[in-house]
C-alpha cells in the first residue's frame, strides 16, 4: 500500500513580521493512506488535451482567409455610407482639410473661413510623407497629381503669410 506525504505550511497569524525568529509559521506534516489519496486527487483541475486542435485551427483559417461577402451596413442619417477607401481620396481629404486650415474653404461648423496655419502646415507635410513613402509605387498620373497638389497647397500657405 503507497502513502503520499503531504506538507502544508500555515501562518496562525497574518499580522506577524516574517522576520521575527518567533514567528508562527509551522508545517503540518501528514501521511495520506492510498485508498485516500483518489479523493484529494479528484478535487484537482484535470488537464484535457485536445487531440484534434490542428484540424480546427486549420478550419478556423480558411475561414478567416475567406473574403467576406456580407452586404455593407446600412445608411443611416448619422452614418453614412462611405465610398471605397483609396488612394485618391486620402489626398482629397487631407487636401481639403489643409484647404479648410488656410482659410480657403469656410469651417462646416461656424460657416466663415478660418486660418490656422499650424494646422495646415502639418496637413502639407503629411501629404508630403505620403509622396515620399509611396515614391516609385505610383503610377505617373497619381505622382504628378501629388506634385501638383502639394504645389498648390504651398503656394496657398504662403499667401497667408501674416
Amino acid at each position: 500500500m503507497g502513502a503520499k506525504v503531504l506538507i502544508a505550511r500555515h501562518n496562525a497569524d497574518q499580522r506577524s513580521n516574517p522576520s521575527n525568529p518567533q514567528n508562527p509559521w509551522f508545517y503540518f506534516v501528514s501521511f495520506v493512506p492510498s485508498w485516500l489519496n483518489h479523493k484529494i486527487m479528484s478535487d484537482r483541475p484535470k488537464i484535457i488535451i485536445d487531440e484534434d486542435w490542428k484540424s480546427q485551427v486549420e478550419a478556423e483559417k480558411q475561414v478567416a482567409e475567406q473574403p467576406a461577402t456580407s452586404a455593407p451596413p446600412a445608411a443611416s442619417a448619422d452614418d453614412p455610407v462611405m465610398p471605397p477607401a483609396s488612394f485618391e481620396l486620402l489626398l482629397s481629404s487631407l487636401a481639403t482639410e489643409a484647404m479648410m486650415a488656410l482659410g480657403q474653404l469656410p469651417n462646416p461648423y461656424t460657416g466663415h473661413p478660418e486660418i490656422r496655419r499650424n494646422q495646415a502646415k502639418y496637413l502639407i507635410d503629411m501629404i508630403d510623407v505620403l509622396k515620399e513613402k509611396t515614391k516609385g509605387n505610383l503610377n505617373p498620373g497619381d505622382d504628378q497629381a501629388i506634385e501638383d497638389l502639394l504645389h498648390q497647397l504651398r503656394m496657398a500657405y504662403v499667401a497667408t503669410a501674416p
